[in-house]
């Protein structure tokens, strides 16, 4: 839910839950994806970066 922008206290309210327990046990596998999600695509992202900065650097040279 976290890659949507939704914390776990809005979820826990929106779906009625009594506590914020109840909502990692039914839910908590989504906030878990979205950092590993986010963690990927800084990978992928500093990866490209590197690419793109030696490719550059070739075609000047």
């Amino acid at each position: 839910m976290d890659r949507w922008g939704v914390d776990a206290k809005t979820v826990q309210t929106w779906v009625g839950h009594t506590s914020i327990q109840e909502t990692f046990d039914t839910y908590g596998h989504l906030f878990a994806e979205a950092k590993l999600d986010r963690a990927a695509a800084v990978a992928i992202e500093d990866e490209l970066a590197i690419w793109f900065d030696t490719a550059n650097r070739q075609q000047s040279a």
